[in-house]
């Protein structure tokens, strides 16, 4: 064979090993967006669970209790999208 063939090779089985790392490295994305999701929605769930009790502990004014109980409808919101959407992949 001659020399340009064998470069030609060299360089095709070079650009296949790149396509294969780029797959690998897009599905190992993949899977850490959906680590990531899930740890969305337990932070979600957490802070809306400590918003309840310090709600229901803390003394707020009629003003303060709305703001927070907006936040914690928010968070709730927040939460069921992020999980609704990991359900569906």
């Amino acid at each position: 064979m001659s020399l340009p063939t064998v470069c030609l090779l060299i360089a095709i089985v070079v650009l296949l090993g790149a396509v294969v790392l780029l797959v690998r490295a897009l599905a190992n994305l993949n899977v850490n967006a959906e680590q990531w999701e899930r740890m969305a929605y337990r932070a979600h769930c957490l802070l809306w669970r400590n918003g309840r009790r310090e709600l229901r502990n803390g003394t707020y004014t009629g003003q303060e209790r709305a703001a927070l109980e907006a936040k914690l409808e928010r968070l709730a919101s927040e939460a069921e999208r992020i999980f609704s959407k990991s359900i569906r992949g």
